[in-house]
């Protein structure tokens, strides 16, 4: 298995959509749009066929919304750019979106459209799903190739540059000297639930990363109207 593959098969299909098929049991909107936006910044910048730049995560992000989450799909791109805007960075900075927007889930056929009496429309459950869609259509299969643009080279050379940016600017925040360190591991109470893990670090032998899809979870009943809505119709 390829560094690329590994990596994919960590952070996206099993942090991402492990994440996003759990958030399915509970009715919440701004966090599956974080975690997916969060996906696309990422995914945008492997495929893209230039150095990778951590400053440029706007770029990256409508690339992917563009040409991978919703290719062919009218004003791709000038929707990107405002969901990216208003939504994206509206949740990330200060978990507020910009404008008349409102996030739900049941409404997949309203999805990215402007609802009477006049707010954007967003399905929660229908943007992860056509996430996955188009990772698993677009994304997976160029792993393993050797050629054409992206491939799985250029996406290799994409993740080393991205790991060794991120290194650098770990090493530069000396978290070794702000932080105090970890007294030794007791074990837990009984019956205690064990957390699930997300890192990039090596786990301890004794301690394995989460592994699978959790259960299938139950479909939203009935659609939600405004009232329902996470956001400011």
């Amino acid at each position: 298995m390829s560094d690329l593959e590994a990596f994919l098969e960590l952070n996206i299909e099993n942090y991402v959509f492990s994440d996003l098929e759990r958030m399915k049991t509970i009715e919440v909107g701004f966090p599956v749009l974080m975690t997916v936006f969060s996906a696309v910044e990422l995914l945008g910048a492997l495929l893209s066929l230039s150095r990778f730049d951590p400053y440029k995560g706007s770029k990256y992000f409508k690339s992917y919304w563009a040409n991978y989450l919703y290719l062919g799909r009218p004003n791709s791109e000038a929707q990107g750019q405002c969901i990216y805007q208003l939504v994206r960075h509206g949740i990330a900075h200060s978990y507020l979106m910009k404008g008349t927007i409102g996030v739900a889930a049941g409404s997949p056929q309203d999805h990215l459209k402007i609802r009477p009496p006049g707010y954007l429309y967003i399905d929660c459950r229908g943007l992860g799903d056509d996430f996955r869609s188009s990772y698993e259509t677009s994304v997976r299969p160029l792993i393993h190739t050797l050629t054409g643009t992206p491939s799985g080279v250029t996406m290799s050379d994409r993740l080393a540059e991205m790991e060794a940016d991120y290194a650098k600017q770990a090493k530069d925040e000396k978290i070794e000297t702000v932080f105090d360190p970890a007294p030794t591991p007791s074990a837990p109470p009984a019956g205690a639930t064990a957390p699930v893990t997300q890192s990039n670090a090596p786990l301890p032998a004794n301690q394995q990363a989460p592994s699978g899809a959790p259960p299938a979870a139950p479909a939203l009943s009935g659609t939600q109207g405004p009232t329902g809505l996470q956001g400011t119709p």
